[in-house]
């Protein structure tokens, strides 16, 4: 019952019910990675442990889902539906690659930059947008994520676009990046508890900073 009374708010209300759901799934998938790498800072440090939720950064993530995740999944599927291997319809799974291959070409460097400057703005790592575009768009940057990603998402997003309706792409791909920002949360983890030990032991030789998810660290 509760699925079917979800499912039909979905068709009636498409765009407000995949917000509310990827804000939703972001923040628990949050939540999920604040408890890992707690317990991973716990174990690292020694001491006692630090209230492990940061409510800021989790609504950081769940207004990221909302405002820009969802909306433009929203429209990019459909957009993808209407226009990209229309006529490779008998030929699923060929249709599927052809439309992965543009979504990893063009949809996950906007949305990994987008995740970026979003938290970087929202914890005041940077001061203005400029500022944070020129930083997280800088393929130093991008670059290391993005081929990370295609090891998850590329298979991932074959089995989106081949079996999930398109009603139903933008939850299931929320759902996925529960995996996906826990893997973010626990590399940022690494890297904070690299620099404790750097100021524990200053004539240690400085970390190279990890490019994937140092906005984390500071949110």
């Amino acid at each position: 019952m509760a699925l079917a009374t979800y499912l039909g708010t979905l068709q009636r209300r498409p765009l407000s019910t995949k917000a509310a759901s990827a804000a939703l799934i972001f923040c628990i998938g949050d939540a999920t990675a604040q408890r890992i790498t707690s317990d991973s800072a716990v174990v690292t440090a020694g001491g006692d442990a630090p209230p492990w939720f940061d409510g800021r950064r989790a609504l950081s993530f769940a207004s990221f889902a909302a405002v820009v995740y969802a909306p433009t999944q929203h429209f990019w599927f459909g957009w993808m539906e209407r226009h990209v291997a229309v006529g490779w319809s008998a030929a699923p799974m060929r249709q599927a690659a052809a439309r992965v291959a543009l979504h990893s070409a063009v949809y996950a460097p906007f949305s990994i930059v987008a995740l970026f400057a979003w938290m970087g703005l929202a914890s005041k790592r940077y001061t203005n947008l400029g500022e944070c575009l020129s930083e997280v768009a800088a393929p130093s940057r991008l670059g290391p994520v993005w081929l990370a990603g295609g090891a998850f998402w590329i298979p991932t997003m074959l089995g989106v676009y081949r079996f999930v309706p398109l009603h139903g792409r933008v939850v299931v791909t929320s759902a996925c990046n529960v995996l996906w920002g826990s893997y973010l949360s626990l590399k940022a983890a690494g890297q904070a508890a690299r620099h404790r030990e750097v100021a524990r032991c200053p004539s240690t030789q400085a970390p190279r900073p990890t490019q994937d998810a140092s906005w984390l660290a500071d949110a």
